[in-house]
């Protein structure tokens, strides 16, 4: 969907993304909202796997390293400057 305030093209993987993006569209303190968003460069999150002693994240069928990213980088002006917060969204099922 075309989203108003950033008039850019925007793509959710679920109706929950969905949904938490209809909330910082019409938030007054939301300047921008990117989705998915890079964490870091892949030769970053490599090199972090490596020294963890645990395996990237790769493509199941190429081996190819994928990069790992957020569900949503927010650019807010927060009344005292402008800051970017990095929010994932899941869904929580309480199995009890």
């Amino acid at each position: 969907m075309k989203g108003i305030k950033t008039n850019r093209q925007h793509e959710f993987l679920s109706d929950l993304e969905r949904n938490y993006f209809y909330i910082t569209e019409f938030s007054d303190f939301v300047i921008d909202i990117r989705e998915p968003f890079p964490l870091l460069l892949l030769e970053e999150t490599i090199v972090i796997a490596n020294e963890l002693g645990i395996k990237h994240p790769a493509d199941p069928k190429t081996g190819e390293p994928i990069v790992m990213t957020t569900d949503f980088l927010l650019t807010i002006c927060n009344g005292q400057g402008v800051i970017e917060v990095a929010h994932a969204i899941k869904m929580i099922i309480n199995t009890m």
